[in-house]
C-alpha cells in the first residue's frame, strides 16, 4: 500500500508554506480579468469609472506586497547554506538550509 504522505496534501502544504504565494500568485493573475468583468457587467460603458480603475490599483498592489511580505518571511537566514534534495536508502530528502561545512 502506498504511503499516503507521499501524496499531495492541502495540509502538508500549508505546513511546508509553498501555497501562500502560489494563491497570492494567482489572485495577481486573476485580479486583471475579475477588474475587467465587472467593469463590462456592472458598467457596460466605453469607460470604467475611476474608483474602479482606483480600487484595481490597490488591490494589486496589496497582492504586490503580500507576495513580497510571504517570500521574505520564507527566506533563509543569510548564514545558512542550501543543502540540495538528495537521495538517501531509495527515499528523496527534501532540501533544507543547514550550516556551512
Amino acid at each position: 500500500m502506498p504511503d499516503p504522505r507521499s501524496r499531495y496534501s492541502p495540509f502538508l502544504a500549508l505546513s511546508q508554506g509553498w501555497l501562500m504565494p502560489r494563491l497570492i500568485e494567482i489572485a495577481m493573475f486573476l485580479a486583471p480579468f475579475a477588474v475587467v468583468a465587472i467593469w463590462r457587467v456592472l458598467f457596460p460603458g466605453p469607460r470604467p469609472p475611476l474608483w474602479l480603475v482606483y480600487a484595481a490599483g490597490l488591490l494589486l498592489a496589496g497582492l504586490a506586497i503580500a507576495l513580497l511580505w510571504v517570500w521574505d518571511m520564507e527566506a533563509q537566514d543569510p548564514g545558512r547554506a542550501y543543502i540540495p534534495a538528495e537521495l538517501r536508502d531509495g527515499r528523496v530528502v527534501p532540501p533544507r538550509a543547514g550550516s556551512h561545512p
